[in-house]
């Protein structure tokens, strides 16, 4: 007896240990396809990770677990259809592996809870034929940094990207209206925000707790900012109110937590407004926009007319866009007869062009373009180009194009600036940004100009970083431009 129990248990240890093996997670254990929708198929490959979608038509699941729910745990990619019309509610709900999506132009809607602690996601670019998106739909997507949303889109539903801490950049809609309660709560990556020309209101608690915002820039035509819209903002130490805003309510702006105010809080805006109500009412310090400047002569004071809706006072390129404006030659003038598009990105055109009529249109020096995209003597860059590249400014793309669409970085800008002014030495040497430590870098030196430059041309987009191969806005240009060229 004993020599057959011996072989047994033996058997029966070794079965055991193969039982981690074999026993399967509980999404291996669970359908691996399925359907998702009346013309919509899924199916996973736990192989890959990769969860694939296909069909067309609107994403429907019963109940709130979507069909692959079981694979949350394992899914790292997802493969949209183009067809796809809606991504329904807690669709990727959890899926904390998944760190990109790339989705179809025929997306029209992305319910709520769609994305939720989607905490590997660090990029999104929501196509503009999006029109709607529900509560919640990307809330505690903790890695993401850069959102871009879609120019249709009016309404930032409640809570939609509520403590994504690691939020840096949001390309705002140009139709967006309102921005719903708590959108970005606890969004402490923000540091900076200009808002579009059409926004009229900004919900309660929409940016609470955004502890890194330190500049917002409010359009005309607003006209609402509800209860503790930027509560617990700490770094924000003033603002500028357009004179339309009508409606301020309690705790929207100055105030570290509902019961302490921030020191030396600071409102700009205009005499009998709502703006100077809500300062006199909460003990802040208020600034007349509407009183006579102090030394009209003094270029840091415009006294012309604004004639952008979207280049509010106070603004850090409410100067700069005012002298680019009124400069002899023009460097610029808006996108249209009211909107200067102070977030739409310079091209590389533009940006030669504005640095051509700064130094006060020079002749080329050359009527012959080398380059096979710069042919037309009568495109507004046309000089511009030519001349830019006879002083060594930059030359092209490539021996045969220049490009003149392609978007230009925050690194060639200072650049080309540095070239264009002389390249004269930095006031100081070693860089205080993280990311530009490499002396061999073609922007390097000029980087070191700009920010030791006296008045500094530019800080970075934080304290440490300078973001060198970020695309340079309208404003941002104009901008280091003023920075130089008025003070010289």
């Amino acid at each position: 007896m004993t020599k057959r129990i011996l072989p047994l248990l033996l058997a029966a240890l070794l079965l055991l240990s193969l039982l981690p093996q074999l026993t399967l997670p509980a999404a291996a254990a669970a359908a691996s396809s399925g359907s998702c929708g009346d013309k919509l198929k899924w199916s996973f490959n736990s192989n890959t990770g990769v969860l694939t979608i296909t069909g067309s038509g609107d994403m429907t699941i019963s109940g709130i677990d979507a069909p692959w729910a079981d694979y949350k745990d394992f899914i790292t990619s997802v493969s949209l259809p183009n067809g796809l019309s809606s991504i329904c509610r807690y669709a990727f709900y959890y899926c904390s592996k998944l760190t990109a999506i790339s989705f179809p132009s025929t997306l029209k809607t992305i319910d709520d809870h769609a994305f939720q602690y989607c905490t590997g996601l660090k990029s999104l670019s929501i196509p503009d034929g999006v029109t709607k998106i529900s509560y919640s739909a990307f809330s505690n997507c903790s890695a993401l940094v850069n959102v871009k949303l879609p120019s249709n889109l009016s309404t930032i539903p409640s809570l939609c990207f509520a403590s994504c801490a690691s939020l840096q950049t949001v390309t705002f809609p140009k139709k967006l209206t309102t921005i719903g309660g708590s959108a970005f709560w606890e969004c402490s990556g923000l540091v900076k925000i200009s808002l579009p020309a059409g926004l009229s209101l900004i919900e309660s608690s929409a940016f609470q707790d955004c502890s890194g915002l330190n500049e917002v820039n409010f359009p005309e035509g607003l006209t609402e900012i509800d209860m503790g819209a930027f509560l617990g903002c700490t770094a924000l130490k003033s603002v500028t109110i357009p004179k339309s805003v009508s409606i301020i309510e309690e705790g929207a702006l100055g105030w570290k937590t509902t019961s302490k105010k921030l020191d030396g809080f600071t409102i700009r805006g205009y005499a009998n407004t709502a703006a100077q109500t809500y300062a006199k009412a909460n003990g802040f310090k208020f600034v007349d926009l509407s009183a006579t400047p102090t030394d009209p002569t003094d270029p840091t004071e415009p006294t012309k007319p604004n004639p952008f809706v979207d280049v509010p006072s106070g603004s850090y390129f409410y100067n700069p866009v005012i002298w680019a404006y009124y400069h002899t030659p023009r460097i610029t003038a808006g996108t249209n007869a009211t909107h200067f598009s102070p977030m739409d990105t310079c091209t590389r055109a533009q940006v030669v062009t504005f640095l051509w009529r700064a130094a006060g249109q020079p002749n080329p020096g050359s009527t012959s373009s080398p380059f096979v995209d710069v042919q037309d003597p009568n495109n507004y860059y046309y000089k511009a180009v030519l001349w830019a590249v006879k002083k060594g400014i930059t030359n092209g793309t490539s021996a045969t194009r220049f490009s003149p669409n392609d978007a230009c970085t925050r690194g060639q800008v200072v650049t080309f600036l540095w070239r264009a002014t002389g390249k004269n030495a930095p006031n100081k040497t070693g860089s205080p940004c993280e990311d530009v430590k490499d002396k061999n870098a073609s922007y390097y030196t000029a980087v070191l100009w700009a920010y030791y430059h006296n008045p500094q041309i530019t800080n970075g987009t934080d304290t440490t970083h300078f973001s060198p191969s970020k695309s340079c806005t309208r404003s941002e240009v104009v901008t280091f431009l003023y920075r130089h060229y008025a003070n010289q």
